[in-house]
């Protein structure tokens, strides 16, 4: 008998796994899971998807074919996956940032990372801060534009932008810059700021490195009176001690000159050492003078000399001088003699011509004569005569006065005389309505 058997085929189970990418991005390698294959078939899956690189976000199904030798042994169902590609992550970022009070915003930049596919984004920059707003810490957020924006998730990443105090104006006046001493001084502080707001806080006022006194602002303005600085000179100053909007400014200096101590009038004394000056013509001498100042006298001087020799000339180092109420000052003169002449023409004895001149009377009619007689004696004679009448034109030349130089290295210079004279020294203040003149006299001998 025959018999018919069915053998049925063996169900082959494809289970495609799901994936995940991001947008821009390839795709991954895809995974499956088989079931049902029976002892020693082996198989090999190959997966396709319409998703590419350039896909947009969404959902794309994973198919699968399934080879293998024994393949034919078997109903084979493939589950597709699913790939879902999501947004990428777009990251703005903008840097951080520093201004002083009062000034522009700066022009902000940032950076732009993740784009994909050869998208190109654009990024703009926000801030509530304007050039008036205070000192602080203010956001600055980036803003991006471009096509494709869709396709991403924004990451931002605010900057911050930090306005510092800044300095204010600040303006030192004294009522007066020369005042004697133990009167009242009333210096006054001007503060000014930004965008019309004005400084607040304490002023404090400085006579050099030490301090007067510190007083509250009204307004912009502190106002502080002294009468207690020294004889002398004064270099004052001011500074804010600063606010919320601006921080510690100093101020312009102030030069203030008290005259006299409270105990006599302020003057001062000039002395020379040596007192008297030895030069030769042509020399020169020098001697230091000293001042000295009393009572406190302080304020600027300046020298010069009168009376000077003939042609001799002072010079001062320094020339100008400022006494501080305390302290002398020395300076030295220079005094210069000159040995130079300009040429000078001796004299004559009246009703005399001079010999050049009688020369001249003499020499032509010689000449000529001379002519006549080589004409008519040819040469020869001519010739004895004419050296003859040269002899008598030189003799005359000599015999007659001639002009004498006395040799310098420039002329027209003129020649200190021997002797002794006084020169006076003259101190002058530069401030005429408080100062005090002196002068000094010194003996200038000049010799040979």
């Amino acid at each position: 008998n025959s018999v018919t058997e069915t053998i049925q085929a063996n169900t082959l189970i494809v289970q495609v796994g799901n994936a995940t990418r991001a947008y821009g991005t390839a795709n991954p390698a895809f995974t499956s899971t088989i079931t049902g294959a029976l002892a020693g078939d082996t198989f090999s899956v190959s997966y396709s998807t319409l998703a590419t690189p350039g896909s947009l976000p969404g959902s794309y199904v994973i198919n699968a074919t399934v080879a293998g030798t024994n393949i034919g042994a078997y109903t084979v169902t493939v589950i597709p996956g699913v790939l879902t590609v999501t947004t990428q992550v777009l990251t703005a970022t903008a840097n951080n940032f520093t201004r002083a009070y009062g000034a522009a915003n700066p022009a902000f930049t940032g950076t732009v990372t993740g784009a994909a596919n050869g998208d190109v984004f654009t990024e703009t920059f926000t801030t509530t801060a304007t050039a008036s707003s205070l000192p602080g810490t203010y956001a600055i957020v980036p803003v991006v534009s471009g096509a494709n924006l869709a396709n991403y998730t924004l990451n931002i990443v605010p900057g911050v932008l930090t306005i510092t105090q800044t300095g204010a104006t600040l303006l030192l006046q004294a009522s007066s810059t020369v005042t004697t001493y133990g009167s009242p001084i009333v210096l006054t502080a001007v503060m000014s700021g930004q965008n019309s707001v004005t400084p607040t806080g304490n002023v404090l006022f400085y006579d050099g490195t030490i301090l007067l006194g510190t007083v509250p602002s009204s307004n912009g303005i502190a106002t502080l009176t002294v009468a207690t600085l020294a004889a002398g000179i004064h270099t004052l100053t001011a500074q804010s001690a600063g606010d919320a909007n601006y921080g510690p400014t100093l101020s312009n200096s102030v030069v203030e000159t008290i005259t006299g101590t409270g105990s006599g009038n302020a003057d001062y004394t000039v002395s020379a050492s040596p007192a008297s000056l030895s030069i030769k013509q042509g020399g020169t001498g020098s001697t230091t003078l000293t001042l000295t100042p009393l009572n406190g006298y302080a304020g600027q001087l300046t020298l010069g000399c009168t009376t000077l020799a003939q042609y001799a000339s002072c010079a001062f180092s320094p020339m100008t001088v400022t006494l501080n109420g305390v302290s002398p000052v020395t300076v030295t003169l220079t005094v210069s003699t000159s040995a130079k002449v300009a040429a000078v023409q001796a004299p004559q004895r009246p009703g005399r011509v001079s010999g050049i001149s009688y020369a001249g009377m003499v020499f032509f009619p010689a000449m000529l004569l001379a002519g006549v007689v080589c004409y008519r004696r040819r040469w020869v004679g001519g010739m004895r005569l004419t050296v003859v009448m040269l002899g008598v034109v030189t003799m005359l030349s000599l015999s007659g006065c001639a002009k004498v130089t006395i040799a310098g290295s420039s002329s027209g210079t003129g020649l200190t005389p021997v002797g002794t004279t006084t020169t006076t020294v003259t101190v002058s203040p530069v401030n005429v309505t408080t100062g005090v003149f002196h002068t000094l006299p010194i003996v200038l001998t000049v010799t040979q």
